[in-house]
This record gives structure tokens, sequence and C-alpha cells, in this order.
């Protein structure tokens, strides 16, 4: 873009020149403590970010016809993924804009997410379980998909909210650079980019056709909204901040450091741990034909035999209304079947192709 291009579109307000940040040594604002460390803090977060960026990309795109150079190539983007979330981490650690704990911990949060992405599709081509590159593929996607919302998406999200007149970037550029006094503000942007990752998630998952990796997409959107819901009402609260600051800390104290990466391990174990759990647990469990399954313990003697087991309920009975459809099979109608298995063969009956759309958005969400 030329230059006076540029300098017409910052005067009119329809870019904006960023956040000014205080310099090194300087105090951002009225008894703040002086910025230190800001260029090595923020120097090592871009940088390694950048180089995490080409990696992906010549690992997705470039190397993936050919598996010898993809494999190989592989080790670099990983160790180059290592040191992006070291270097967020560390970011956090030093926390130069001074957030409170709320943020930092969302921020550590979306780090160690993408961490567990990284880490499962990697134990997947070691363990190679039936569909292992169709679940590789899905894994390393959504992990490129966490650990860019710090590039494009938080841009795209404060250039919108720039254009509305909202957003933190205004509130820190009052107070320095600093984001003590824009916590609501910085962490419902959080959530806008969020909502923006699942929008580009969901596009992935119409050009997969998957149900599995559907219902995944589902049972998270649907805790994301409801976690924002949370957020919002409790942002109403009287003395709010109050409350955050006794259970979580204030911000530049060791109590709200701690607490920080306390959750972030707590992600992190608990990402590993759900993928660790034996196959008795009731688990989604990926397969070559794309279809999806409970991993159940059900004896053999809990399936009732049937004659014709295509047949179709009577409109009188009681399936149609616990189903609410009058086409269920008939298998579906048996009161004497357990609940997992009827719930294998809701899925069945989803995954046969047999219902119209809505009925299988419908399938999808009563599955979660």
């Amino acid at each position: 873009m030329p230059g006076w291009l540029v300098e017409h579109c910052l005067k009119i307000g329809f870019l904006h020149p960023g956040i000014d940040y205080a310099r090194e040594g300087e105090e951002p604002s009225t008894g703040a403590a002086p910025v230190g460390r800001i260029d090595v803090a923020f120097g090592l977060h871009a940088g390694f970010a950048l180089v995490w960026l080409v990696c992906a990309y010549i690992q997705m795109v470039h190397t993936r016809k050919r598996w010898v150079v993809h494999r190989t190539f592989g080790y670099i983007s990983a160790l180059s993924f290592c040191c992006h979330v070291g270097a967020s981490c560390f970011n956090l650690y030093m926390d130069i804009v001074q957030h409170k704990p709320l943020p930092r911990i969302m921020l550590v949060i979306s780090s160690m997410n993408s961490a567990v992405y990284m880490i499962n599709s990697i134990r997947v081509v070691i363990k190679k379980p039936k569909g292992w590159a169709n679940a590789h593929k899905d894994l390393m996607m959504l992990c490129f998909m966490f650990s860019i919302q710090g590039a494009g998406p938080i841009r795209m999200i404060a250039q919108v909210q720039t254009w509305l007149g909202c957003g933190p970037v205004q509130c820190q550029n009052e107070n320095g650079g600093m984001a003590t006094n824009c916590m609501w503000a910085y962490v419902f942007r959080m959530y806008w980019i969020a909502f923006y990752t699942m929008y580009t998630r969901g596009i992935y998952c119409k050009m997969r056709n998957d149900a599995a990796h559907t219902l995944d997409f589902l049972r998270d959107f649907r805790s994301l909204c409801l976690s924002f819901i949370a957020m919002l009402a409790f942002s109403y609260i009287p003395n709010s901040e109050w409350l955050l600051a006794v259970v979580l800390g204030r911000e530049r104290t060791l109590r709200g450091s701690l607490t920080v990466f306390l959750f972030g391990a707590f992600q992190l174990y608990d990402g590993l741990r759900t993928t660790d759990e034996p196959a008795v647990t009731k688990r989604k469990t990926l397969r070559s034909d794309s279809s999806f399954v409970d991993d159940v313990t059900i004896n053999a003697g809990d399936m009732l035999d049937e004659k014709n087991p295509n047949a179709q309920c009577n409109l009188d009975s009681c399936c149609r209304s616990i189903h609410r459809r009058s086409t269920a099979p008939l298998r579906l109608c048996k009161a004497g079947l357990p609940s997992p298995v009827i719930t294998c063969e809701k899925k069945a009956a989803y995954n046969s192709g047999k219902l119209d759309t809505i009925s299988r958005v419908r399938s999808l969400i009563m599955l979660t």
C-alpha cells in the first residue's frame, strides 16, 4: 500500500496506528512501575511466532505429499512450535502490560490448548490407530487455529472494534499501553477472537464432512457460548474485579502469576489425561470410515435379537414420543435395551444418512 494512502487512512480513522507502549524505563502512568525488558519479551514472542507461521505453512502445504520430507521437516516445525509456546509463556511471565490474572489465564489456556493438540497429533502418528492419518490432520489443523489467535484473528477483531469505537486499544492508549484498567474489554476481545476461531473451524468441519469432527465442534461451541454468557453475567456483578482479585490474586504479584500458570498446567494435564483414558470410558474414537462409536463395555447378551432390525415403529408406540419421529427403527423402541446401546443405535441412525438435515442436526445436539 502506498505511503500516502496509509497516511490518509490513518487521518480519517480507517486504520489505527496501534498502541503507543511506554519505552524502556519509562513510567506508563502516574504511580505505575517503570517498564522493563519490553524488547526482550515482545521480541522473542513476535520472532518465534513468525518462525512458527512460516514452518507451519511449509509443513502443511509443501511437504504433505512426500512422507519422508513431511516427517523430517516435522521435527523443525515441532521445535519452532515449542519455541513459540515457550516465548508466549515467557511473555505472560514478564507481564509487560501489567494484566490482571483473568486475561492472563485466558491467554495461557489458549497456548496450552494448541500444545495439547500438537502433542496428541504426534501421539496419533506414533501409535497409528485406525484412521490415524485423518486424526493427525484434524488435530494439527486445530493446533494451528489456536496457535495463530495472536496473529491474524486478534488484529482483525481489534480493527473491527476500532471502527466501532470500542475495545481495549483505546483504553490502553489512555494508560500508556498498560492493560490493568482494561480487563473486561480485553477479556471480551478474547471471546470474540475465540468465536472467530470457531467460525474458521466450522468451515473446516464443513469441508471434512466428518460426523465425529462435527460433534467435537458442536460440543466446544456449546461450552464457549455457556462460558461467554457466564462471564458476561459475572461482569455486571458489583465489585466483580475485587472478587477476582481475592480469588485469583492481583496484578504484578507472585500469587497472581502462580494462579495463571496453575491454570495453564491444569489445562495441559486435563487435555493429555483425556487422551490417556482407557477404552471402557465413554470417549469418541475415530474410524477409517469416518464414523464414530462410544467405547463402552457392552455384553453380547444385552443386544436383543431381531428378525427384522430395520422394521419401523408403530405410529402409536412410545417410540414416537421419545424420538419424535414415526419412522424411527424398531430397535430404538426396545425398552429392554440399556442406554449405551440406544445411544449407539441413535449414532448409527445418524451415520446411515437416512435422516433429513434438521433431524441430523437435532441428533448431533442430543448426542452431546
